[in-house]
């Protein structure tokens, strides 16, 4: 059965007026307290789309190396763009989040940025 009062603790009743404005309250407030946040903090965005077989092997090697898929994927990038542009890796990775461990989550709220140590060489050859 449907929540009688509404989709969001109670605070979507329509019987109480002004339950238009407690909602968009309410999802200002997890905007603002939420992961999406963090996001929002760098403009740039890359998707990857691709075969689910790839998704796998991509969720593999990041597990191999300890680091979440989107840290594995970051790294990968930057190593290729700082050989392809013949400038040091540290120069592109500065312009990306810190790594995130295997499993983990990036802190909300916090603007991180990768000093590129650890989890193995990212050097291409």
């Amino acid at each position: 059965m449907a929540n009688p009062f509404g989709n969001i603790a109670g605070i979507t009743d329509p019987s109480v007026p002004g339950w238009q404005d407690r909602v968009m309250a309410a999802l200002a407030e997890r905007e603002a307290n939420g992961r999406t946040r963090t996001a929002r903090q760098r403009r740039g965005h890359v998707q990857i789309n691709c075969d689910e077989g790839y998704a796998i092997l991509l969720n593999k090697a990041a597990q191999v190396r300890g680091v979440a898929q989107t840290t594995y994927a970051r790294r990968a990038i930057a190593a290729f763009v700082a050989h392809d542009l013949g400038i040091p890796i540290g120069e592109v990775l500065a312009f990306v989040s810190a790594p995130v461990p295997y499993g983990g989550h990036a802190s909300p709220g916090e603007r991180t940025a990768d000093d590129g140590a650890g989890y193995g060489s990212w050097q291409v050859r």
